[in-house]
């Protein structure tokens, strides 16, 4: 939704953005959170979280 584009969360992505902090959006639309994922060492995954959350954790989760 667009609830995170409010003005605290939206300053907060700025400031993870402007320090080299990975940001990786999870969400199907193209919002303001997965274009600065995209522009710094992050990532935009462009998928509901119930779907893309759960491999995630598994791959987390696995022994290395």
């Amino acid at each position: 939704g667009t609830t995170g584009t409010t003005s605290l969360p939206a300053q907060m992505g700025q400031l993870a953005h402007s320090r080299l902090i990975p940001i990786v959006d999870i969400n199907p639309g193209e919002n303001p959170f997965s274009r600065l994922a995209e522009r710094g060492s992050g990532g935009w995954v462009q998928a509901a979280a119930a779907t893309a959350l759960p491999p995630l954790v598994e791959v987390l989760r696995a022994p290395r």
